[in-house]
């Protein structure tokens, strides 16, 4: 019997890769592209390989300002990222937020951390910890709902 990813349940009803548009901005491709930034590496690496195990291509940074410079390069379908992370700032995640959705996740409800996800413009806000299931459930949402439709 296949062993499923960490953190995932056989009974899961998802769709793991919601199919994307073929456009200019979004070149056609058969794997939706997450970069992760994020400063906690055990955390990161988590969700990089439950997210790879189901058919993603994932990036990550530790640093916000590298992850800006690093979106410049490639197209992302979806930016998930720690409030706190090194090197953030609300303009490095105001440009993250320019090219794809953002999605922030914080360790708490503090006002600080849910301001700055709001002026930071961010598609979703979370609370860590958060499940690999949840984590893949928002993303195909997240992608689904900024893609356009697929004729």
């Amino acid at each position: 019997m296949a062993k499923e990813p960490a953190g995932t349940s056989p009974q899961s009803n998802l769709s793991p890769l919601p199919e994307l548009s073929r456009s200019p901005r979004s070149p056609a491709r058969s794997r939706p592209s997450i970069l992760i930034v994020d400063d906690d590496t055990e955390l990161a690496c988590r969700y990089q390989h439950a997210l790879e195990a189901y058919g993603y291509s994932v990036d990550r940074s530790s640093r916000a300002d590298l992850a800006s410079r690093l979106s410049g390069d490639k197209h992302y379908d979806v930016v998930v990222g720690d409030v706190g992370v090194d090197g953030g700032d609300d303009g490095a995640l105001r440009s993250l937020r320019n090219r794809c959705p953002v999605i922030l996740l914080s360790h708490g409800l503090a006002f600080a951390s849910a301001l700055a996800a709001v002026r930071c413009g961010a598609y979703r806000y979370l609370l860590k910890p958060i499940s690999d299931d949840r984590l893949l459930e928002v993303l195909v949402e997240t992608i689904q709902e900024s893609s356009p439709r697929v004729q």
